[in-house]
């Protein structure tokens, strides 16, 4: 069975680091290489004004995800929305939480209209997630940050969500 709690700790961390999915671990490294991985999620975690993370009965955390608030020095606020993730999250018993994760977007896009970050170029799961999640990749852009390469993707909050 999985759920969802609303806070993340240092332990959740811990746990998904030792399982997290080669593509996620490829970009929290492309920004934090030289900190251990559970750290690195932790200060992602610290940095966020929401957090959430997915629990698997008799496994522990399986993903984290959340919000980041941007104030750039011109212009509006917006959001900096991610999910880090563990194989798990994809398989038959975590369904319902890919099913429900349109109810999470409702929840964590309630404070903003504009939502803005970056994906790896070759984390297809995530590609296919976002994209069914409403947020749209722009594959004609392209960031490299320490070798790896990142396409932006937005997401435009309607109150139709």
């Amino acid at each position: 069975m999985v759920t969802v709690k609303r806070v993340v700790t240092l332990k959740d961390c811990r746990e998904l680091s030792s399982r997290l999915r080669s593509e996620d671990r490829k970009e929290v490294r492309a920004f934090q290489p030289n900190i251990p991985l559970a750290q690195a999620l932790h200060d992602c975690v610290q940095m966020s004004y929401k957090t959430y993370a997915v629990m698997e009965e008799g496994v522990g955390c399986i993903a984290i995800f959340g919000m980041r608030k941007c104030e750039p020095p011109t212009g509006k606020p917006f959001g900096v929305p991610w999910l880090l993730c563990s194989d798990e999250l994809f398989k038959s018993g975590c369904k319902k939480f890919i099913k429900e994760s349109k109810e999470y977007l409702k929840e964590v896009t309630e404070d903003f209209y504009y939502y803005f970050n970056y994906v790896a170029a070759t984390n297809l799961k995530a590609h296919r997630w976002l994209s069914w999640m409403g947020f749209h990749i722009n594959k004609e852009v392209t960031r490299t940050v320490n070798g790896v390469s990142f396409y932006p993707f937005i997401y435009l909050r309607n109150d139709n969500v």
